[in-house]
């Protein structure tokens, strides 16, 4: 009997294929997606989530390059002579 709660080595066990011997961890399924109907709202609502959690990880991988940056400054002062400053405006 397949309850709702399956660990993940029961799936292939309580699937329906599983009758006739068909085993997902070895066998393929051969499948083409033709189309895919996701309404417009659902996507940009989905996108929208993606771009605010993508902010804390920017800010954080920024912090993280500054301070690989700092640490290579203090290991190696002569990298201060090679600084390349861009600056933007006159």
């Amino acid at each position: 009997q397949c309850s709702r709660r399956l660990h993940m080595s029961q799936i292939s066990q309580c699937s329906p294929l599983a009758h006739y011997g068909f085993d997902f961890a070895t066998d393929r399924v051969p499948a083409t997606v033709h189309r895919l109907d996701i309404p417009a709202v659902h996507l940009a609502a989905f996108l929208l989530k993606a771009v605010v959690a993508a902010i804390p990880a920017l800010l954080l991988l920024a912090c993280l390059l500054w301070l690989g940056g700092k640490g290579l400054q203090v290991a190696f002062p002569d990298l201060g002579r090679m600084q390349i400053f861009i600056k933007f405006g006159t």
